[in-house]
């Protein structure tokens, strides 16, 4: 005669689920704390009255310190580990080494294990970022502490038209319409588990704003036969005629003679407005006359007027 047995396990077996390991940091000091989660094997349900013993260590030290704690009625037991001095930048373990308590199939085991670095809290470092209308976008997010990659999400608020927030941070797209966006985003840590911050970030989309070159004015001094060439460039805001400062002036030298000579060079612009672009000393013979030619100006959040070269006035 056959006789078939069917086991199936009890829900008196316990299952570890994922323990959360945070870290306390107070200069350099570290306190660890870990949450291990403990339900029943059948139904699933949180498992009270369990004995979880388990020990601490710092990576790459021998000392370990034993801890134990039985879990609530949400299942969960929260154990302490010591306070490590100097910790920054090092790890912290925690092991599971036993479950146990009445009415608990006791389950012993050494390879639940958990560790993380010791790092200072993620935070969120941008407050406002400006992009503008018409223009892709060239902005990112960026925080500190924690363990880079960092993951970005959007949690609440309306992003400008045209416009996405990268998981990696940063803002993709074109805008098409100025104004003031506020929104809050999410940054999670490549930490397990990850560690998160939130906080308000404000968009404001900048209606375009142009510049052009308003002179150039080449100089020569000539001593021995070999001249030193100055070229003075000013750029002006075109709807004020303000000077602008810090824009990047780049263009070409030339001069009368045979022969090629045409050195390029770039400068930035004063607070007056003004960029003086030097060119290296040449031998000419008399009467050559020199002429410098703007390519480019450039700088963030303005655009240029025309795209046409400009360039020095023939005497």
């Amino acid at each position: 005669r056959e006789l078939t047995l069917t086991v199936t396990p009890s829900d008196l077996q316990p299952v570890v689920g994922q323990p959360d390991l945070q870290v306390s940091l107070r200069r350099r000091d570290a306190s660890p704390t870990v949450v291990v989660p403990i339900s029943r094997r059948v139904s699933g349900d949180a498992f009270a009255g369990v004995t979880v013993q388990g020990r601490w260590r710092l990576v790459g030290t021998s000392g370990w310190t034993s801890v134990s704690g039985r879990t609530g009625v949400d299942g969960t037991v929260r154990l302490s580990g010591p306070r490590y001095r100097k910790a920054l930048g090092r790890s912290i373990e925690f092991c599971l080494t036993s479950l146990s308590g009445t009415g608990v199939l006791a389950r012993t085991t050494g390879l639940d294990c958990v560790d993380r670095v010791v790092t200072p809290p993620v935070a969120i470092a941008t407050s406002s970022l400006a992009l503008d209308r018409d223009v892709p976008a060239a902005a990112a997010l960026s925080a500190t502490g924690g363990l880079a990659p960092y993951s970005w999400a959007l949690v609440s608020g309306t992003l400008p038209d045209g416009v996405s927030l990268a998981a990696d941070g940063r803002f993709e797209g074109t805008p098409t319409v100025a104004g003031s966006f506020p929104v809050t985003v999410r940054v999670s840590d490549a930490g397990t588990p990850a560690l998160t911050d939130e906080g308000r970030v404000t968009l404001t989309v900048r209606e375009p704003r142009f510049l052009e070159v308003d002179a150039v004015v080449v100089t020569a001094r000539t001593k021995r036969g070999r001249a030193k060439v100055t070229a003075t460039v000013s750029v002006v805001d075109t709807a004020t005629g303000r000077a602008v400062r810090a824009a990047t002036v780049s263009g070409t030298f030339s001069h009368s003679d045979d022969g090629p000579w045409a050195p390029s060079a770039s400068a930035r612009t004063s607070n007056r407005g003004q960029a003086r672009l030097r060119a290296p000393r040449v031998e000419v013979a008399d009467g050559t006359v020199f002429a410098f030619c703007v390519t480019e100006v450039r700088l963030d959040g303005w655009r240029a007027a025309t795209t046409d070269p400009v360039c020095s006035p023939l005497p």
